[in-house]
């Protein structure tokens, strides 16, 4: 994808060509360099977005050839606020499930979230 949460720490996958498996492979983001990039192949890479303000910055991906200021910068990522949950009521619920649920919080407007039933809960290991 080419957004992601300001929050980082997500692994994002990047198709292209040319990748070369060495120690100082990155991606970019901006100015800042993905703390963890793993080779997958000349074309797949994978790499953990930084934490960062959230907006639009240039990203790119770097053979660690030379600095990271001459890394191909083709694309813009943008990096979204995360939700603020404030209250969720009910606490409890019926093992058979079918309660229902009222979430309060602050929602950033986001050009990624098609509609504001687009949100998915999930409870315990089953369920959603």
């Amino acid at each position: 994808p080419l957004h992601g949460s300001s929050s980082g720490n997500e692994w994002i996958q990047i198709h292209g060509v040319g990748f070369i498996n060495r120690k100082k492979l990155t991606c970019v983001f901006g100015d800042l360099e993905s703390e963890d990039t793993i080779f997958i192949s000349s074309s797949e890479i994978v790499c953990k977005t930084p934490k960062h303000l959230p907006g639009s910055v240039s990203f790119g991906v770097n053979n660690g050839v030379s600095s990271p200021e001459n890394a191909t910068l083709n694309w813009k990522f943008t990096f979204v606020p995360d939700a603020l949950f404030l209250s969720i009521t009910p606490t409890q619920g019926t093992l058979s499930g079918g309660t229902l649920v009222t979430i309060v919080g602050l929602f950033p407007s986001s050009p990624f979230v098609k509609s504001p039933h687009s949100f998915v809960c999930r409870f315990g290991r089953s369920g959603f």
